[in-house]
């Protein structure tokens, strides 16, 4: 019996019959046989090209088979398995019949090709494929293996695993393979025992408490064995309680109590410590627990001193207040979390790392904390924010704007490219890191500025000389011919550039030196009075560990300009962009000032334009179109500004509220109120609602449940929650909840991989206005400890055995007794099916020009008069031509005519006259 690849094509041919009826109708009324004809060479076609789609399938024998092994290399197998594994499948490659074809896939939570399925291929001595060994995925090994398999022959995969699938579907694989004919056969791996396996099964601890109220956090430890071990509970980080347990064969839970003066997100680890343990790697857990309690301030300061003021004003008002340097700012989301606002207050950006910066915006952004910048002269362009997260998030921009003047500033840069600068730092070169530093540099200068780069190491080398900013990548290309090596003579550099730096005419003089200040003793006093006297100013940077700081402070300090030091070549181009904007923009303001009310928003809710006192200065920014200015300074530039950044919000306050411009203000008795105001409005505000999340995870995905009651511990329904998804990776995604229950609400959302997330929850209301977010933003936390990869759990026969039997294949030893059922082919075995299509589609297209060849090709009227002729006296077509042919038919005409007319009175009285005169014409219109 015939059978088909598609056979829904051929409910088709029910039109054919149709075809062909039409064509019948109309050779019977038309009396001609070309429409009956056209139609049955039509029906023909149109069947031929029904069966085609169809695709009749045609099965051969055949003995040649391929053969994939799919190999197992997650971390749920330890070296020796796999070594064995990959021996059984060196040794079929040697002992294989020389017809047979193999290929390797190797996987884990994904699959590759190892080997090409081909004739000979090589034994395999190492895994040269990578994959994620974290997971088991044999769903995504059967595809590779089908999708590496060529066409024609036996097709046969051999699964190498020990079956702890946790990610993807093996059995609707299977079920692929079964369709295309594949055969999948199972062979076992499995892992050398152990004889004592100890790991943190499970943590629990409640999502939420209120701060001093005892809760227990309990930790379930599994062994296999009787073992004595060590466990200890960590609080952020910090040792929170060390225990000795007697451990018993299976699950021991051990509860531990606590409790916190101070609200916050608080994340708690159990390690456990075992003399005799087979994987480290499953020995710790995390979970996390948010305290409820008073707001928290978080107030950074850059220098000592600076705090006092608002921190007092602060606590006057309820709130508690953690104070630390600038540099101690947390480095991780659970530290930062903790906290409602943060102030920073006058903090260099030379003290934050970039990732510190990222991780203040997604602060703000996306957990929806609120950060005030307080001015001083670190900070904003000055501290080196221009171009960096924080700008990003802050409602003004620091990029200073000017006007264009003829000429205004002329700017050198000394690059020390001794030999000491071809040494790595952050693993790159020095000398790199200082052009990447004099090319930020001339990025932030206007066209019309004057620039000149002057190496120095030993001698001095113009490498720029001074020159108008219009071909930035002219400047570029030089700078990029610099090479380091020779000494360092840093007094004969600064000699050299003062020379040519005061022939240049501009307003304004700078030099800027990058050097380590190795040097050889010189009269530097003495320079860098002649320097002042000639109206330049020199600013140094001093690079590196090992560096003279106090001869470039020095330097710094008799040249009436600003001396910085780092040992991170990532704030070289931020110091040279911060200082050139200094220099170039002049965003100091030091004067007595008078604030000007601009709008009376919340923040000021409740004070007069004539309340606030005068400001001896502030530093110049910008404010961002969408930022609200509240007060400006004089006329034009904004002193308070503020806007929501994503979920939070941030205020910026252009002026110090420390001592050198805001004296009188911290002297003004309403200074406690304005600065509480300021606060409130920008803090965090978390909902009456009480959260009670719930987390799960299976394989590569994760499922949140929330519970949402009210004061009344009723549930809330009806709620628009959305929640922001932080994984390990720093990669965040948004999920909408949906309410699944009363009060219940529940997303799915990737969890790729094993570490910290952090869930931020808001719901918004729809209202517009400063209570748009009815619940949160509340930020929780949770964590997958490791991958199941790392629990000893054994072999999964039931799984590897239905995968087999699905399929037609067989559970095999892994020994040589299985090589020759995988091997050789089986007798009589039949190869897949192939669908015959080509020849059916041919016979449609020959069959269709027949039909329209019928249809439109005209037929000589010679031929249709011979076929017409009755009898057999048919005249060859050849004996009479065109001409005898039209001659004839109009003899034959004249003899009728005259007939009419000769016979016209005879016919009307003899009717046998009349009927001769009929015979006579109709013979003559037969010739």
């Amino acid at each position: 019996m015939v059978e088909f690849a598609q056979p829904a094509w051929l409910a088709l041919l029910a039109v054919l019959p149709a075809v062909a009826f039409s064509g019948w109708r109309a050779a019977r009324t038309s009396r001609r046989l070309r429409p009956f004809a056209a139609s049955l060479l039509r029906c023909l076609a149109l069947g031929a090209l029904i069966a085609a789609l169809a695709g009749p399938l045609a099965s051969s024998y055949s003995r040649h088979a391929d053969v994939v092994f799919a190999l197992d290399v997650s971390h749920s197998l330890d070296r020796e398995a796999l070594e064995r594994g990959l021996a059984f499948v060196n040794r079929a490659l040697v002992e294989k019949d020389p017809q047979l074809r193999m290929g390797l896939v190797v996987f884990g939570a994904d699959a590759a090709v190892e080997r090409l399925v081909g004739p000979a291929p090589d034994p395999v001595t190492e895994i040269a494929a990578s994959v994620d060994r974290g997971g088991t995925n044999i769903g995504r090994a059967l595809e590779v293996a089908l999708g590496a398999m060529p066409a024609g022959g036996e097709q046969r995969v051999v699964l190498l695993s020990d079956g702890r699938e946790n990610l993807g579907r093996a059995v609707a694989a299977a079920g692929v393979a079964r369709a295309i004919g594949v055969e999948v056969s199972a062979i076992a791996l499995e892992k050398t025992r152990v004889a004592r396996e100890v790991y943190v099964e499970h943590m629990v601890a409640p999502p939420t408490v209120r701060v001093s109220e005892p809760f227990e956090v309990q930790v379930t430890v599994h062994s296999n064995a009787a073992a004595r071990a060590q466990l200890v509970l960590l609080r952020n980080g910090m040792l929170l309680q060390e225990r000795e347990l007697a451990l018993q064969p299976g699950r021991n839970t051990v509860a531990i109590a606590d409790q916190s003066e101070s609200g916050g997100l608080y994340e708690y680890e159990a390690v456990v410590n075992a003399a005799q343990d087979g994987v480290v790697e499953n020995n710790r857990y995390q979970t996390f627990v948010r305290i409820i309690g008073p707001p928290r301030v978080l107030h950074a300061t850059g220098q000592p001193g600076w705090d006092r003021y608002v921190s007092e004003a602060l606590r006057a008002q309820g709130l508690l207040v953690d104070e630390i340097p600038g540099s101690a700012l947390p480095a991780s989301e659970h530290r930062l979390f903790d906290y409602d606002l943060l102030i920073l207050n006058n903090v260099p950006g030379f003290d934050l790392s970039f990732a510190k910066m990222a991780l203040l915006e997604d602060y703000v952004r996306d957990a929806g904390g609120g950060l005030i910048s307080l001015g001083g002269d670190k900070s904003y362009s000055a501290g080196g924010y221009y171009g960096t997260p924080v700008e990003r998030l802050l409602p003004v921009t620091m990029d200073v704007r000017t006007d264009a003047k003829i000429p205004s500033l002329a700017v050198v840069v000394l690059i020390d490219t001794s030999g000491s600068m071809a040494s790595q730092s952050g693993g790159e070169e020095k000398l790199a890191i200082a052009k990447s530093a004099a090319l930020a540099a001339i990025e932030v200068l206007n066209p019309l500025d004057r620039v000149g780069v002057l190496a120095f190491d030993a001698g001095q080398t113009w490498n720029v000389a001074p020159t108008r900013i219009d071909n930035r990548r002219a400047i570029a290309d030089k700078l990029g011919s610099l090479r380091a090596g020779g000494g360092t003579d840093l007094f004969g550099a600064l000699r050299e550039a003062h020379r040519v730096l005061v022939r240049q005419r501009a307003k304004v003089k700078h030099l800027i030196v990058l050097s380590d200040g190795l040097t050889n003793a010189a009269d530097f006093e003495g320079l860098g009075r002649r320097i002042v006297a000639d109206g330049v100013t020199v600013s140094t940077v001093a690079f590196g560990d090992d560096a003279d700081l106090g001869l470039l402070r020095s330097i710094a300090a008799r040249g009436n300009g600003r001396f910085y030091h780092t040992d991170d070549p990532r704030n070289i181009p931020r110091i040279f962009t911060s200082e050139t904007l200094v220099v170039s923009r002049k965003p100091f303001v030091e004067q007595p000032t008078a604030p000007a009310l601009d709008y009376p928003g919340e923040i000021l809710a409740g004070f007069r334009a004539e309340d606030f006192p005068l400001l001896d200065g502030y530093q110049r920014t910008f404010a961002k179109p969408a930022a609200q200015v509240l007060l400006r300074a004089g006329t034009e530039d904004p002193l308070l500004v503020a806007w929501r950044y994503g979920l939070g919000k941030s205020v910026a306050f252009t002026s110090d509220l420390a001592g050198r411009w805001g004296q009188r203000w911290v002297d003004w008795p309403e200074f406690g109120r304005f600065v509480a105001q300021m606060a409130r409005w920008t803090m965090r505000r978390g909902g009456a609602e009480k959260l009670q999340p719930t987390f799960r995870w299976q394989g590569r995905r994760g499922e949140l449940l929330l519970d949402v009651l009210d004061r009344d511990d009723r549930f809330v329904n009806g709620l628009a929650l959305e929640g922001l998804i932080v994984d390990p990776a720093r990669n965040d995604s948004r999920v909408t909840l949906e309410q699944v229950a009363p009060g219940r609400y529940r997303a799915d959302f990737a969890a790729p991989r094993s570490g910290r997330y952090y869930v931020s929850l808001n719901a918004a209301t729809g209202d517009v206005g400063e209570d748009a977010h009815a619940v949160g933003p509340t930020t929780f936390g949770f964590a997958i400890p490791y991958s199941p990869e790392y629990l000893d759990l054994g072999v999964d026969e039931a799984l590897l055995a239905t995968l087999a039997r699905d399929t037609g294949g067989r559970m095999l030893p892994l020994s040589g007794a299985a090589l020759p059922f995988i091997t050789e082919p089986r007798a009589g075995s039949p190869a897949p099916r192939f669908r015959i299509w080509w020849p059916l589609f041919v016979a449609a297209l020959v069959l269709l020009v027949l039909e329209i060849a019928v249809r439109k090709l005209a037929v000589p009227q010679t031929w249709l008069a011979r076929w017409r002729r009755p009898g057999s006296e048919r005249e060859p077509l050849a004996e009479a031509g065109y001409d005898e042919l039209v001659a004839g038919i109009e003899r034959a005409r004249s003899e009728h005519l005259q007939a009419l007319r000769e016979g016209a009175r005879d016919s009307a009285d003899d009717p046998a006259a009349r009927a001769r005169l009929y015979v006579a014409g109709a013979g003559r219109r037969g010739r």
